[in-house]
């Protein structure tokens, strides 16, 4: 059962607050790095960037949590399938953001192979949100614009908002929880991305919560 839901654009700050959502919810958090070695999700997803219907509760069966992309990219299909899930804005200073991003998942967007799934992927995922990895302006005030609308549409009985170095207490007073007894995750920074990437697709995908048995056809 998905209990969070991150609806905040991506990047630095995203591996460590998934690990913190796994301390504080006993349960694995779906990220971009876990999709990375989920590629049978791929069609799904695209589904979902096209406004197919989709079986969410399927896909994200045994998942207690889901941030960064792809699932910022269909946050309200999913607050929908979910309707008891938090809504969870991570947020940031646009500049700052955008600084981040261009370095890291948007850096990834640009080398991907031309005419490749992985593009068209990519493509569809962006376009959703109204991001463009090769034009700033546009991408920082599509990164405006959804975060003004994810504030008007989710009350504060369901919306929490966090922020990098915000720490346990927005995450726990939202979840109406206490914090744990263990430092605040720290697991990425923008300047450690290739070599985080290289571990992700090699298997090593950062985790405090252990994930769901595997879906796949004949497992």
């Amino acid at each position: 059962m998905v209990h969070v839901i991150g609806a905040g654009f991506g990047r630095t700050g995203t591996v460590s607050l998934k690990l913190a959502l796994e301390t504080l919810l006993g349960g694995p958090c779906y990220h971009m790095y876990e999709f990375l070695n989920r590629r049978e999700d791929a069609p799904t997803w695209m589904s979902g960037f096209a406004s197919d219907d989709v079986d969410w509760p399927e896909l994200l069966a045994g998942w207690s949590a889901i941030v960064d992309w792809p699932g910022v990219a269909v946050v309200d299909d999913l607050a929908m399938a979910f309707p008891d899930a938090k809504i969870l804005l991570s947020s940031r200073d646009p500049e700052t953001w955008w600084h981040s991003a261009d370095r890291t998942i948007l850096e990834v967007a640009r080398d991907v192979e031309p005419g490749s799934l992985g593009e068209s992927f990519m493509a569809s995922m962006f376009g959703r949100s109204g991001v463009d990895a090769d034009d700033r302006d546009a991408s920082i005030r599509a990164f405006v614009e959804h975060n003004e609308r994810i504030r008007s549409t989710f009350g504060p009985d369901r919306l929490i908002e966090w922020q990098p170095g915000d720490g346990w207490t927005p995450l726990c007073n939202g979840l109406g929880i206490g914090p744990p007894d263990e430092p605040y995750p720290h697991a990425n920074s923008s300047g450690a991305f290739a070599d985080e990437m290289a571990r992700v697709r090699a298997g090593d995908v950062p985790r405090n919560a252990g994930p769901p048995p595997d879906r796949s056809p004949g497992r």
